[in-house]
């Protein structure tokens, strides 16, 4: 049985405590909210976080309007009950009513008049009220809100996945407290548990991130530590008599799963999306400059300035400029004009590539990056795309990051493993971090950047 929000928002206080008794006594635990026509809303006085709310069910008609079957008056606090709720998605809407034709009124209003303020729900359904205010017909409510929101697989799945992860975490707590417990041999010892609990989640943060690490980071470095026994309590926690009724569902509701040839392609705006989702966290300014993964910009924003910036690799550099650097790394097809278009629409800066255990152990003296361009991605056709049998890269030494979105615009990400820098994170070159690559990607840009850095070249002679 799933475990996720549900709310009831009606404007009779003897309905609402009659259906919330009915949703309680199934098991479904829910916020009531009475809506009152004294606010904006109607539900202004509601302070809870409701944008995760998986169920919404309204009545329909919340100002008890004397003619309960215009949909256009029953509209409007609708739409504004759910924009206050401000449900992020993915939720199901549920109508109570005695007329089985108003949602569907309803419904077409919201997603024309609406569809800007207000989610689109992942499906809607109706349910007589007068059928479950009984507290005895809470089984049937149970049953009849089943099936309704069963109706939408994918949503049903995904509401099982969710109550997983909770009863997840739960266990690992419960597991956690086990080892903390004390023998209660001559009653309890509730200050002796308690203060082991502590001692042994400080050990927990130590051992994950470092003794200097977890003082910075107390809650990164705890959530840190408990993370792989939530991973692993996730992972076993569909029971052996659920396993071969969800790969049933599953496989009936992806119905191309293992199908890859019959599978609709995803747009250049979904795989962005998706990659961002996966690999790229974005940064307030503040955000510490020093952090594995984190891409900081150049302070050297005025781009006439190349010989200062290049001089940051130690390098000669008397008629070599910035927009040599980009031609010979990352821009191939474009001529002096596009190329310089290229640069001014771009970001270029550091990638922090020090090793995880430096980090972990607060060891970095200097701090090492890799030089990078975030380059936006309608100029895809001027940069390297097979040409000169170089596959999507210059040469061996640059990393090529798939499509991803910062700020809701698409980017590629360019890396040189040829110009890297060791500084203090107070360096004047640093100027503010951009975003965070996540560790499974960094995992994959230090792999490749190990790789080409040990690429033998002249071996020596010894005797």
């Amino acid at each position: 049985m799933f475990r996720t929000p549900i709310i009831l928002v009606d404007d009779e206080k003897d309905q609402l405590d009659k259906l919330n008794m009915a949703f309680a006594l199934s098991g479904l635990p829910c916020l009531p909210i009475l809506y009152t026509s004294e606010n904006e809303t109607g539900i202004d006085h509601i302070t809870s976080d409701t944008e995760h709310a998986r169920i919404i069910a309204l009545d329909i008609n919340l100002r008890g309007e004397q003619d309960p079957t215009d949909a256009k008056r029953l509209y409007s606090p609708i739409e504004k009950v759910l924009e206050k709720l401000k449900p992020t998605g993915p939720y199901y809407l549920l109508f109570w009513s005695r007329y089985k034709d108003l949602p569907e009124q309803i419904i077409i209003l919201l997603s024309t008049r609406s569809k800007d303020v207000v989610p689109a729900p992942i499906g809607w359904g109706f349910l007589d009220k007068t059928d479950f205010q009984d507290p005895g017909s809470s089984d049937e409510l149970k049953r009849k809100l089943l099936e309704v929101v069963s109706e939408v697989k994918i949503f049903n799945l995904l509401l099982e996945w969710e109550g997983r992860t909770r009863r997840a975490a739960s266990y690992t707590l419960s597991e956690l407290y086990k080892i903390a417990a004390t023998p209660h041999d001559n009653g309890w010892k509730i200050e002796e548990t308690r203060k082991r609990l502590i001692t042994l989640i400080t050990h927990i943060a130590h051992e994950a991130v470092g003794n200097k690490n977890s003082k910075t980071a107390p809650n990164h470095a705890v959530e840190t530590g408990l993370l792989p026994i939530l991973e692993d309590n996730l992972l076993d926690m569909t029971s052996a008599d659920s396993v071969g009724r969800l790969n049933d569902e599953w496989a009936s509701c992806l119905s191309k799963l293992g199908n890859p040839a019959g599978l609709e392609s995803l747009s250049e705006e979904d795989t962005s999306r998706l990659n961002s989702f996966y690999n790229l966290e974005e940064l307030p300014d503040t955000y510490s400059k020093c952090k594995r993964g984190v891409f900081v910009n150049s302070a050297y924003t005025d781009l006439t300035d190349h010989q200062k910036f290049l001089k940051t690799f130690g390098a000669h550099t008397e008629g070599f400029g910035l927009s040599d650097l980009v031609r010979e790394e990352f821009v191939f097809k474009a001529n002096t004009d596009e190329r310089n278009a290229v640069i001014s629409a771009s970001m270029y800066g550091w990638l922090e590539i020090g090793a995880a255990c430096d980090h972990a152990q607060l060891k970095n003296k200097l701090h090492r990056y890799l030089f990078g361009m975030l380059i936006p991605a309608e100029f895809q056709s001027y940069l390297y795309d097979g040409s000169r049998n170089l596959k999507d890269r210059a040469h061996a030494g640059i990393y090529r990051s798939p499509i991803l979105r910062y700020r809701e615009k698409p980017y590629i990400l360019f890396l040189s493993f040829r110009y890297q820098i060791g500084v203090h994170p107070g360096s004047d070159l640093l100027g503010v971090s951009l975003f965070r690559m996540k560790d499974h990607i960094m995992n994959e840009i230090t792999f490749n950047w190990s790789k080409y850095s040990i690429r033998p070249g002249i071996t020596s002679f010894r005797q």
